[in-house]
């Protein structure tokens, strides 16, 4: 157990590493940052460590549920509407608790979002799936089970976020959601399910007004009348509704490993 573990932390903090540096050179470079070309660096860095680390292992994508069926488009629509459900709910009622304020945002651009800023979320949270939930969830899964790995790639995926500068409540927030993506890998046997949530859940953020975008549909604002810029990080009601998630999870990771052990 110990020498997967280690080897599924490994592969995290080599593509942790990687991305760092790819970050650091493409904001480098005037008028390539925040955009599709870049965007794409850091899917094709992950999937360049996976395929070394499956040549290693002498395994193949398919070992690790990476693999285009008919189901894969249809798993993704599954998971990107129960995301765009889930997140607007929770986003919704955080906001209500905290008394922050939604207005229409008077620089709004839908084709901006849907041309431009959708394909890098859909891209971004591919290549988060799959440095995540792909080689490292699998071959923890085959070791030790669903529970352990749940937990584990939850946990770097926390630390993921902590080191690009999220602190110690972005940790908690995204090592929660990160518990939700990687039930839903485990249950759906890919990263298709979990790449839709996951985009979905950072397209309603950004269409609220919850990141800070210039061209978010609505703008959404302390009592003061400041920007939020970073909601998993900016609310103290998100940690309450961070434990309540947490708790629905746990019960649908029991639900879960019932029929996994069935």
């Amino acid at each position: 157990m110990k020498k997967i573990t280690a080897k599924a932390i490994l592969f995290c903090v080599i593509n942790i590493a990687v991305l760092k540096l790819a970050l650091f050179i493409t904001t480098a470079i005037p008028g390539l940052s925040n955009n599709l070309l870049s965007s794409s660096v850091g899917p094709a860095l992950v999937l360049l460590t996976t395929v070394v680390f499956l040549k290693i292992d002498h395994a193949s994508f398919s070992d690790i549920g990476l693999k285009f069926e008919l189901s894969t488009g249809t798993r993704f629509l599954i998971g990107f509407i129960l995301g765009a459900l889930v997140m607007s709910i929770y986003v919704l009622a955080v906001l209500y608790a905290e008394g922050l304020s939604v207005m229409p945002n008077k620089n709004a651009n839908a084709l901006f979002i849907l041309l431009q800023a959708l394909p890098i979320i859909i891209l971004l949270a591919f290549m988060e799936e799959l440095l995540f939930r792909a080689y490292p969830l699998v071959i923890l899964q085959n070791k030790t089970g669903p529970l352990a790995a749940i937990i584990i790639t939850s946990f770097l995926f926390g630390v993921y976020h902590y080191v690009n500068g999220w602190g110690i409540a972005g940790f908690i927030s995204t090592a929660t959601w990160g518990l939700a993506f990687a039930v839903l890998a485990v249950y759906s046997k890919g990263i298709s399910m979990p790449t839709g949530f996951h985009a979905a859940g950072n397209l309603v953020q950004l269409v609220l007004g919850t990141t800070g975008n210039y061209f978010s549909i609505w703008n959404t604002t302390y009592k003061n009348g400041q920007l939020v810029k970073q909601f998993s990080t900016s609310t103290s009601t998100t940690v309450i509704a961070e434990l309540l998630l947490l708790g629905i999870i746990i019960l649908f990771m029991k639900l879960l490993l019932r029929k996994t052990n069935s």
